[in-house]
């Protein structure tokens, strides 16, 4: 009879969820240790296991931030079930697709292209190849226009300064 109400009071315990303080963060592993009353608990999961390999979706908390952590039942590992702030998200899918958020910059990369958006404005890349610079070629190009006639080649555009003031515009929201 006592040994069934203990084994019911750790059950009961393995399934609570308690409090504690992020104190450092581990994204290569994903796992952080928090402080939990005086106790610090290290390689607490933020993923199903503990393997930077593996694809999916991981929140990375602020350390000194506040999370719920519940126990793994029957074992002595402990995962997060909550956030109060985050740091970052990490999110990858397959081989060739992932994307970060943080406070700064969303970033996203699928094979050998690249979207980033940050406060300054966005870049777009493929492999060595970037938006902003082919559209800064492209209206370079269009203000050195000539185009032959019965009399020989054209003046340069009459519109010169739309093409600089449309160049000079992507400087506004174009990073690279």
């Amino acid at each position: 009879m006592l040994r069934k109400k203990l084994d019911g009071r750790l059950r009961e315990a393995s399934g609570s969820s308690l409090y504690g303080i992020v104190q450092s963060v581990d994204e290569n592993k994903r796992t952080c240790t928090v402080q939990i009353g005086e106790i610090d608990y290290e390689d607490v999961l933020l993923y199903s296991v503990e393997n930077s390999d593996l694809k999916g979706f991981v929140l990375i908390p602020v350390v000194n931030s506040t999370v719920l952590v519940s126990r793994i039942a029957g074992s002595d590992r402990f995962f997060v079930d909550l956030f109060s702030e985050i740091d970052r998200i990490l999110f990858t899918c397959g081989d060739k697709m992932s994307m970060s958020i943080d406070k700064e910059t969303v970033s996203i990369l699928s094979d050998k292209t690249t979207f980033k958006i940050t406060q300054s404005g966005f870049t777009v890349t493929q492999s060595d190849f970037g938006l902003k610079k082919t559209l800064n070629d492209l209206l370079t190009a269009l203000k050195q226009l000539t185009v032959p006639t019965g009399v020989g080649p054209s003046g340069i555009p009459i519109n010169v300064a739309s093409f600089q003031q449309i160049q000079q515009d992507l400087e506004n929201y174009l990073e690279n």
